[in-house]
């Protein structure tokens, strides 16, 4: 299930942002070992121009243009392997949604 594809932020830890087209999937419901109980596990797929994405790194949030952020951690990269595939970051959620207020 692709609950959300579109255009995002990831946070980095050191508080810089980078845009990043996000596919976003969720998993079945678990006990709460990937994220919170009430909430099924859910990883995303990012992609950045310029390949921005690879240099991710550690701890990020992926902030949606709702103001609804989701903390995560960047689990692997992928490099393209050819010019018709793109380079792309995978994470992975740590925890539950929180509403960032600006």
């Amino acid at each position: 299930m692709n609950p959300y594809e579109g255009l995002a932020t990831v946070q980095r830890a050191d508080g810089s942002e980078l845009r990043v087209w996000a596919e976003v999937s969720i998993g079945e419901k678990s006990d709460g070992i990937d994220g919170a109980a009430d909430r099924p596990p859910w990883t995303a797929q990012l992609t950045a121009r310029g390949g921005e994405a690879l240099l991710l790194g550690g701890d990020v949030t992926l902030i949606f243009d709702s103001g609804e952020s989701w903390p995560a951690k960047v689990t692997g990269s992928h490099l393209s392997s050819g010019p018709h595939s793109s380079n792309w970051t995978q994470i992975k959620g740590t925890g539950p949604p929180l509403i960032r207020h600006a």
